[in-house]
């Protein structure tokens, strides 16, 4: 099966959401983990990143300064990130 643009297409809009809700989570856990509030959970970070939003979770990290001393977070953080990159690529090659 060949890579269609529409599914390009559609690829690229996924990966968009995926980076910006990242992003989003990434800012949230800060803002609550500095008023003292619930926090977002490690597990919906990495499984956002994991999902394809690795870029914008590892901007949000430096920006935010968070996250980026926890060496558990960041081992796993690195493997979702590695996955993920071979995930995209195998779906574009596959066509799928």
């Amino acid at each position: 099966m060949e890579l269609t643009p529409s599914l390009a297409g559609g690829m690229l809009i996924a990966l968009a959401v995926f980076n910006l809700v990242s992003y989003a989570l990434y800012a949230f856990d800060k803002h609550m983990a500095r008023q003292g509030h619930g926090r977002i959970p490690e597990k919906m970070l990495l499984a956002v990143d994991l999902a394809g939003g690795f870029p914008a979770g590892f901007t949000a990290q430096r920006q935010f300064r968070h996250k980026t001393r926890k060496t558990s977070f960041q081992v796993q953080w690195w493997a979702a990130a590695v996955v993920s990159v071979a995930g995209w690529s195998w779906v574009v090659m596959q066509g799928v």
